[in-house]
């Protein structure tokens, strides 16, 4: 009730920076805090206000682990913001799960969406660059071997080394590929808009390569880059990289749970696989198996009262 009256007062919503609201919560990883606000924003809102709900919603509902739900929102947003950045957005968003969280989406059928933006002229230059990308990384999973996707058509170096890296890692050279990908600045990138996904995949991506080299405390640092508040100004606009990297936030405490042994980081475990339970407690399959993992580890790993 008392945001139905926060909506409703002219003062409050003619605010500059209201719509960044419900996207902030996140940061406070409070992801059903951003859902809730993002839909009665949306619900009594329209044009900059209904977009910023939408996607308060469609990141939170990626953080709780409802990714069809987060889809079908997705599809909304696209209906209610014209913008050309938006619709890439939630095809990438498809692409991006894809990439990062085995079994989620359906690599092929992500593939074939971000194709036509491929295309050239099909639309500006910037975010056929990002689709190029996204389709060439999703190309690795379709073949037997990263050798099959092209980086030489991407005008970005970041996204072209990113590719190249991703290539040798599918080729079973991930030492190669974190060789080729060190020297990128990704906060930079990610902090020049150039693709609100970048930073969480290749983060993600860095950290699947030092586990495959058995690097676990390197796979560890790659997976705590979600505890930022890196924001441009405030998420008032179009999706921010900050967004989307707490969005996958749980992801990463899900992986990072897993390569921790009970000696070595027994407060960041237990910690990691708490917020797992409470942020996919209500998802469904895969998430609802993960939540059954993670309460049985908390058990074995006397979690409870565990301080500093």
């Amino acid at each position: 009730r008392r945001n139905a009256r926060l909506f409703a007062d002219p003062t409050i919503r003619d605010y500059r920076d209201f719509g960044a609201g419900p996207r902030l919560l996140p940061s406070f990883d409070a992801p059903r805090g951003a859902i809730a606000l993002g839909r009665a924003m949306a619900a009594d809102s329209s044009g900059d206000l209904n977009r910023s709900g939408l996607i308060a919603e469609v990141l939170g509902l990626v953080a709780t682990g409802e990714v069809e739900g987060a889809r079908e929102t997705a599809a909304r947003l696209v209906e209610a913001s014209p913008d050309p950045g938006i619709a890439l957005f939630a095809i990438e968003l498809d692409g991006a799960l894809a990439l990062v969280d085995s079994g989620a989406i359906s690599p092929a059928a992500a593939a074939r969406q971000l194709h036509p933006y491929t295309m050239r002229d099909a639309a500006p230059e910037q975010l056929r660059q990002r689709a190029m990308w996204m389709r060439a990384m999703l190309g690795h999973m379709l073949s037997s071997s990263g050798e099959r996707s092209d980086w030489h058509g991407l005008a970005s170096p970041p996204l072209a080394l990113v590719v190249q890296a991703d290539s040798l890692a599918g080729q079973g050279r991930s030492l190669e590929a974190l060789a080729l990908t060190d020297g990128i600045l990704v906060d930079s990138v990610a902090r020049s808009g150039m693709d609100p996904f970048f930073r969480a995949v290749v983060r993600l991506r860095r950290a699947r390569w030092r586990i495959a080299l058995g690097d676990t405390i390197g796979a560890r640092r790659e997976l705590r880059w979600y505890q930022h508040d890196d924001l441009v100004g405030v998420p008032a606009g179009l999706p921010q990289a900050a967004e989307v990297d707490w969005a996958f936030g749980t992801l990463a405490r899900w992986q990072l749970a897993g390569l921790g042994s009970a000696r070595s980081e027994p407060l960041e475990q237990c910690r990691a696989y708490e917020a797992v339970i409470r942020n996919w407690a209500a998802a469904p399959s895969p998430y609802r198996e993960r939540v059954g993992v993670a309460r049985e580890r908390v058990t074995t790993l006397h979690c409870t009262g565990r301080k500093e």
